[in-house]
């Protein structure tokens, strides 16, 4: 059908306390990865869990995907080794980027169904974790967020499953094009008006782009 994708790694975890330099942090951003077949719910993977639901998890982040390809760009800027997951995601994918995934894409994944619907916002675990005070700005400014998907229908999938893009939304409203609205290019009426098109969108998403829009027009 569509084009393919291999799963690199696939991760599940709870949270748990996580100590660093003397500073404990509640998180669920240490995942293990699993060569399990788990099943995929409308909420997520079981076996994985949130620490914080008011930001993380849910049925608009189901299933959190980072970009295997970012891997290597980080280990070079760092200087270090970076294990899977080490931005908290349930899957690293090879093949799929920011710039080549589009808001409301359909992709088959195992038995299950899922949608991409919104970018990855960093928040400051990825830098605590890390112990990089900047790493979650230079994970915005860099455009390497991730992204998340709903699930559309649920079942069962596993690592060795591939992801396969069976409907690309026909507004292609990229993440990479959605980061760099939301980050940059603050004020770009078109791009948001764009943003909104796309039916699959997340409604926490559409909220934030609906109001820059609105501050956008009434300062014209």
């Amino acid at each position: 059908m569509g084009e393919k994708y291999t799963i690199v790694s696939m991760h599940v975890g709870g949270p748990k306390q996580v100590v660093r330099n003397g500073e404990e942090l509640y998180t669920s951003f240490l995942k293990a990865p699993t060569t399990k077949r788990i099943a995929l719910t409308e909420t997520g993977l079981v076996g994985d869990g949130q620490a914080v639901t008011e930001h993380h998890g849910g049925e608009e982040k189901a299933v959190c995907v980072y970009p295997y390809s970012h891997y290597h760009y980080w280990e070079k800027t760092l200087g270090k080794t970076m294990d899977y997951p080490s931005f908290g995601e349930n899957i690293t994918v090879k093949g799929l980027t920011e710039e080549n995934v589009y808001l409301g894409d359909i992709f088959q994944w195992g038995d299950a169904i899922v949608q991409v619907n919104q970018p990855r916002k960093p928040c400051n675990r990825i830098s605590f974790v890390h112990q990089e005070k900047t790493l979650t700005k230079q994970v915005m400014q860099t455009g390497f967020t991730g992204f998340y998907m709903r699930v559309i229908e649920p079942g069962e999938v596993s690592a060795g499953d591939v992801l396969e893009r069976v409907e690309q939304h026909h507004e292609q409203v990229s993440i990479a094009l959605v980061n760099q609205t939301l980050y940059f290019d603050r004020k770009n009426e078109a791009a948001l008006r764009s943003i909104l098109k796309v039916d699959a969108i997340a409604s926490t998403l559409q909220e934030q782009v609906e109001k820059r829009l609105k501050s956008v027009v009434d300062t014209i």
